[in-house]
């Protein structure tokens, strides 16, 4: 049984071999080994795919697939070797003798009619090693964990057996245009995400591994002929699997988002498709924090787009007819790909969602297994201690409920203490134990095993929340964005003219967009290598670009990158802010433990941030300014303020995992067009707010942005509405905090300028006065005025 994608290349191989051997090899016998030295090279690598730590049933299930006949034989010939080559798993005899069985059984059953049916022999398979497995199973302590480990075994020896046979059968239609059913698409997809797991671990030159960078190579030619939907899928299913080879929740994301982004401009070509999966997967690398996987990753993703470059268009093509998939080449039409990607977007929105029900539902019925239960210390110490004791009888039916009595008594002062003594023993229980020196020494071992699995379970819980919680704020974004498409963008090409023209005499090359949001405000973006004309002549640029416009405009907003810089021009909105800030740091320190920013996103709404860092000095720095600098970017590209917060907090949950430290979050988001604001706390110290003579004092229950474990994170959000001559005024704990801040609220409450500079200066003095330097300080202020 061989499968067309497989056909193929055996095909093409036997035709070079054929070249050589033609006196010596028929065509058919070159094209019949060939395929058996596949068959044993798939059985090789399935049995080195490993999961959970220890298991690998791979192995067993693609023997079984191959059903009777020498490819099985020769499968099984590859599962063996790849059982017994060194670093393979601890139990290679119960899968060797799963395979062996499976294939004897293959040439018992091969007369029978039954062999024909597709759920026969994954059905033989999961018997067979269900039945070899069951004699390990028995000969070691049994607990819930290992018969949930073993159930789930016969599971998936079944079920690969099955998908493995869709996936290496013919398609049901014959020649070039023949395409694969969907259940074949699936099968396929599966077999491809074991294939990765078993070589998600070989790794060659700076940990690069041979299994991510295929995966990656999977997902770029998926995004590319198959569109958002099949570079999501493909993304999402392949990273879940380096997840569970890895033991790093962080691959699916991952994939699954630069699989869907390159998708999204799968029909821009190849060179745009890839530079946007290498940009959105670089994206996720970082923000997620796995630093020890960062540098391996972006070596793997160049490498893969690297092969991806120089794939031939046949290759593109057979991909192509894989899937099944029609690529329509008619004209350009934006608005049906707009509606086309907002649908796909919803599609991916809600397979993030439905991946997030079933991980959730999954890992809480997990959760509730209870073998960290304290009883679990002197059932297991009995079974290890009292199974030949010649007073088993006595002591465990006889006088049961004694002897229970006395491990009651001991439970909490053993749990209290973490070791249990013999003086805390009864003296009618340790008098009559034949082994009680033997019978103490295994309670410690299993009450420091029964410790080291409660921690365990909770960096697992933990773990699995934080992906699930991923996972969820995915799907959410993608319905914003969704949301988005929905809405009408508008383009005010003849002010674009208009500015092209205005700056062409001053030697500006650039690229101009002009849009028009929903509230009719407009907003200009002008881009180019070399802008320097404008920085010269800045104040008659702006007036410049303003009458083109029609409308006045606020002072530009320059953003430099690499090789570019924009500078963005809106239109004047109700009201202004003047914003002044002054800061110190702690005595004896370099440098200051408190960063922020302040800027206006393109619905024209201010953010301020302004984030603490843990303790002081430069450890501090680092933590404070990662927090600004990764928030500042979520929200520049449009995610919600709310779901920024929360995906942060993730990302320093994990970060905090392997590297430690944490920050406090202050965030107001102020439109200035109505004056709606919310302010967002982690952890922050209050925040203030003048009108008139009154002050308002907003303060914080939420623990820091990266500590509290908690899904959904506790966050303080506080709405209210600003108004001309309103202040507000953000502190860093250095300066004060609620319990001692009536000081401050009298020096705003008194203050009768209109300068925020002045006023956050002011403040300052006062607190290195009061607290001589002691933290760092820093005053953020804020002051509303109507736009003249």
């Amino acid at each position: 049984m061989i499968p067309d994608f497989v056909r193929r290349v055996v095909g093409q191989a036997g035709r070079s071999i054929r070249t050589g051997l033609m006196p010596l090899v028929s065509n058919a016998a070159v094209t019949r080994i060939t395929s058996y030295v596949l068959h044993f090279l798939l059985g090789l690598t399935m049995s080195r795919a490993v999961i959970f730590g220890g298991y690998a049933p791979f192995g067993v299930g693609i023997v079984g697939a191959f059903g009777n006949g020498t490819g099985s034989v020769c499968a099984l010939a590859g599962a063996l070797v790849g059982y017994f080559l060194p670093g393979g798993v601890h139990n290679s005899f119960k899968y060797a003798g799963a395979a062996i069985l499976i294939c004897a059984a293959c040439f018992v059953f091969k007369s029978l009619d039954a062999m024909k049916l597709d759920f026969f022999m994954p059905a033989v398979s999961a018997i067979s090693f269900a039945c070899v497995g069951f004699v390990f199973v028995a000969t070691s302590p049994i607990g819930l964990y290992e018969i949930t480990m073993f159930v789930t075994e016969i599971i998936l020896v079944g079920g690969s057996a099955y998908f493995y046979k869709m996936a290496l059968s013919p398609s049901t239609k014959k020649g070039e245009g023949a395409r694969r059913s969907l259940k074949q698409q699936a099968s396929s997809l599966i077999l491809l995400s074991t294939m990765v797991i078993a070589l998600a671990n070989v790794t060659v030159y700076a940990g690069i591994s041979i299994g991510r960078t295929l995966a990656v190579l999977a997902v770029m030619v998926a995004a590319l002929k198959g569109g958002i939907g099949s570079g999501s899928a493909v993304g999402i299913v392949v990273g879940l699997s380096m997840d569970i080879a890895l033991g790093k929740p962080m691959f699916g994301l991952t994939y699954g988002f630069a699989g869907m982004m390159a998708g999204i401009l799968s029909n821009a070509g190849r060179l745009l498709s890839v530079l946007t999966f290498v940009v959105s997967g670089a994206l996720v690398v970082f923000s997620t924090g796995q630093s020890q996987v960062q540098m391996p990753a972006l070596y793997e993703t160049f490498i893969a787009s690297v092969i991806f470059m120089v794939l031939p268009e046949s290759f593109f093509a057979w991909v192509s007819n894989l899937l099944g998939i029609k690529i329509n080449s008619a004209g350009d039409y934006p608005e049906r790909l707009r509606e086309y990607a907002r649908d796909r977007l919803g599609l991916v929105s809600g397979a993030f969602r439905e991946l997030y029900n079933m991980l959730a539902s999954t890992f809480d019925k997990t959760s509730r297994t209870n073998d960290a239960d304290i009883t679990t210390v002197f059932d297991r110490t009995s079974g290890r201690v009292c199974r030949k004791c010649a007073l088993m009888n006595i002591c465990w039916e006889r006088e049961s409920e004694t002897s229970f009595s006395a491990l009651n008594e001991v439970s909490p002062i053993m749990m209290k203490k973490c070791r249990v003594e013999a003086d805390d023993f009864p003296q009618y229980f340790s008098s009559r134990c034949l082994n009680f020196p033997k019978f103490l020494n295994v309670a410690n071992e299993e009450l420091t095993a029964l410790i080291h699995r409660r921690q365990f379970n909770n960096r697992l819980r933990e773990s699995r929340e934080m992906v699930c919680s991923q996972y969820s704020e995915m799907s959410n974004i993608l319905e914003t964005v969704a949301e988005e498409l929905t809405q009408d963008i508008t383009f005010d090409t003849a002010a674009e003219e208009r500015i092209q023209k205005f700056l062409k005499p001053m030697g500006v090359n650039a690229k101009v967009t002009v849009r028009v949001g929903s509230d009719g405000h407009k907003r200009a973006e002008v881009d180019g290598t070399d802008l320097t004309p404008m920085h010269r002549e800045r104040s008659k640029v702006r007036h410049g670009i303003a009458n083109a416009l029609g409308a006045e405009t606020g002072e530009p907003e320059i953003m430099r990158m690499k090789s570019m810089e924009r500078w963005i021009f809106t239109e004047v909105e109700t009201y202004t802010a003047i914003i002044g800030v002054a800061a110190n740091k702690k005595q004896g320190q370099k440098v200051s433990g408190d960063s922020g920013t302040y800027f206006k996103d393109e619905s024209g709404t201010l953010n301020i941030i302004l984030s603490d860092g843990m303790g002081s000095g430069r450890e501090a720095a680092h933590e404070s300014a990662t927090a600004v600098r990764m928030l500042e970017r979520m929200l520049r590209s449009g995610i919600r303020a709310d779901v920024a917060l929360k995906l942060l907090n993730s990302a320093l949950i994990l970060r905090g995992a392997g590297d430690g430290g944490y920050a406090t979050i202050d965030l107001l988001s102020a439109s200035l067009q109505k004056g709606d604001s919310v302010l967002y706390k982690f952890g922050a110290a209050p925040t203030y707010i003048k009108r008139g003579k009154k002050v308002s004092r907003i303060t914080c229950s939420a623990l820091p942005a990266g500590v509290e474990t908690v899904i959904p994170p506790v966050l303080d959000m506080t709405k209210f509405k600003l108004v001309a001559g309103d202040i507000v005024v953000m502190t860093s704990d250095g300066v004060a905090d609620h319990q001692n801040d009536g000081w401050l609220m009298e020096e705003i409450a008194e203050y009768v300028g209109d300068s925020p500079k002045e006023l956050a200066t002011k403040l300052l003095g006062q607190a290195e006065k009061l607290y001589s330097r002691g933290d760092d300080m820093t005053v953020v202020a804020l002051y509303i005025e109507t736009t003249a």
